[in-house]
């Protein structure tokens, strides 16, 4: 992740190749390693592993060291339907849902809010929007 004071502007290519290896070592994006800069599955594989509905495994043997594997488990019948549009879908039968949809818009207006500030000429802005996506993602947790 970019922190306070790593945020730079992209006004020529060197920038713009600056900043895609940027993503590219934390592992958004490699095609020749799956793993992320804390050599972690990096989100991208991690999504792909669900819609693969196989696990990444390490294999030697294998071309760039990994390989599709194993069924991952998912169980396509008891996911939840998601909801196309949730600005747009009417929750008042459900208070609980519509106050977690309340929830939600507020935090992500308000991070989207300091992006843009941090963007703008106020990098430390930044760390209000990660606080921001952190406490969002500690209350969504916690829901059952």
């Amino acid at each position: 992740p970019f922190l306070a004071g790593e945020i730079f502007p992209i006004k020529c290519y060197v920038d713009a190749q600056r900043a895609i290896q940027r993503i590219v070592s934390q592992g958004e994006g490699s095609s020749d390693n799956p793993l992320d800069f804390e050599g972690d599955v990096a989100h991208f594989y991690r999504f792909e592993e669900i819609r693969r509905n196989q696990i990444l495994e390490k294999d030697p043997n294998a071309v760039k060291g990994y390989r599709w594997g194993a069924p991952l488990g998912v169980d396509w019948n008891a996911a939840f339907p998601a909801i196309e549009d949730p600005m747009n879908y009417d929750f008042s039968g459900d208070p609980v849902a519509e106050a977690a949809q309340n929830q939600c818009n507020l935090a992500f207006t308000k991070m989207v809010q300091s992006l843009h500030k941090a963007v703008n000429g106020s990098p430390a802005e930044l760390g209000n929007a990660a606080g921001i996506i952190h406490s969002k993602k500690e209350r969504i947790s916690g829901m059952s």
